[in-house]
């Protein structure tokens, strides 16, 4: 059995609205479209017309037509059974070929089977992207009979989540406090939103090694990551991923041990 968890992002409304507002080259249309595109792509699971008409503030009518547009180019698929929507081998493939994310994803491959196949949880490889956010590059998903299964192209507030406090702790040195002058929000009662506590939790990362955001992002699983940083500086995070109850906000340290251990093997490569 295979559960697959992640956020469901809400768009950045204001960001669109200056794009939309501020451009004489704005296509209305393809504006829609990458909408749709981007609704389904981040949730993380099939979705119906009327629910992206009512998340988007247009009608089902044109919500129907995008959403055929992109299936017969293949950015996404219609399931024949429920009617519903859901990724297309174009879209993963669009992800698979950003240039900046081969690198790092090549160097890294090998590595993350050896992690998952040692210990046993999902192994993800993360960068930063958007300047809020960070993005999940790759996953290699555990072997158990029951899995917790992140996609690529999942993303996470920087605050929110292990790799982006990772980020936050090793990345560019303003990131830090872009985040902090943001709003903190909450995903669940779990994630740090007061700006003194997290500047004291990226402090403290930084003197250990590591992060850990047990439920801060999605209730019930937690992430503990660690930083790749090569000659040319940050390049992203490696994590463990599990049910919290298996992977509690303080791991063995022979977990510890093998992540540190693991990223320190792919920024060798970089």
């Amino acid at each position: 059995m295979t559960r697959s968890t992640g956020p469901v992002s809400p768009a950045d409304t204001a960001d669109k609205a200056a794009v939309k507002a501020t451009s004489s080259y704005a296509i209305r249309s393809l504006m829609v479209g990458l909408d749709v595109l981007e609704a389904v792509v981040k949730s993380g699971r099939e979705r119906g017309i009327s629910e992206l008409a009512k998340e988007l503030g247009t009608t089902k009518f044109q919500i129907f037509r995008h959403l055929h547009t992109l299936c017969d180019a293949g950015f996404l698929v219609q399931n024949k059974e429920t009617e519903r929507f859901g990724v297309g081998r174009r879209a993963y493939d669009l992800v698979q070929a950003l240039p900046e994310r081969q690198g790092l994803v090549r160097g890294a491959r090998e590595d993350m089977a050896r992690l998952r196949d040692e210990h046993g949880h999902t192994v993800t490889l993360a960068r930063p992207v958007d300047g809020l956010r960070v993005m999940i590059v790759e996953v290699e998903s555990s072997r158990q009979a029951v899995q917790y299964r992140l996609k690529v192209g999942v993303t996470f507030h920087l605050h929110a989540s292990a790799h982006g406090k990772v980020a936050l702790a090793f990345g560019p040195a303003d990131l830090l406090e872009q985040t902090l002058e943001a709003d903190l929000e909450g995903p669940t009662e779990f994630t740090i939103t007061d700006a003194k506590r997290l500047r004291r939790e990226i402090k403290r990362i930084r003197e250990q090694g590591w992060a850990s955001a047990s439920q801060e992002s999605v209730r019930g699983m937690n992430t503990v990551a660690a930083p790749i940083i090569s000659r040319n500086g940050f390049e992203g995070s490696i994590g463990l991923f599990a049910p919290a109850e298996s992977l509690p906000s303080k791991p063995k340290a022979a977990e510890i041990d093998a992540l540190l251990a693991t990223a320190r093997a792919i920024s060798a490569k970089l």
